[in-house]
């Protein structure tokens, strides 16, 4: 689990999201000058061999072990990152980059994102 944050925190944000196109798809927009602190999530994928992995818009791939989902058509694959404790976060994006979620196969992808952006 990364560092705490600063000290001075946006409201904590949460949305479902249902995306099925290969390469990137965009969950959170860049904003100026703000990160994106990633504090928990719900990914599930069926279908087809996919790999689905978490990066800021820049590029950077955002990762723990246990982040990368393997769907390989064996039926509903899952992962479940629970939420981080008050003042902590999992991971976050570079300054000025949103968050996207990358599918290496076009099969689809849903889940619950929670999340600060300041």
């Amino acid at each position: 689990m990364a560092a705490e944050q600063d000290s001075e925190k946006k409201g904590i944000q949460n949305f479902t999201f249902n995306v099925s196109t290969m390469g990137d798809n965009a969950l959170v927009a860049a904003v100026a000058g703000q990160r994106v602190y990633i504090l928990g999530f719900l990914v599930s994928a069926a279908g087809g061999s996919n790999l689905v992995s978490l990066q800021d818009t820049g590029g950077a791939v955002l990762r723990s072990p246990i982040w990368d989902l393997h769907a390989s058509g064996m039926g509903i694959e899952e992962i479940e990152v629970p939420i981080a404790p008050p003042g902590r976060f999992w991971e976050k994006t570079e300054v000025g980059a949103g968050l996207d979620i990358n599918l290496s196969d076009a099969t689809s992808v849903t889940g619950t994102l929670v999340f600060q952006q300041f």
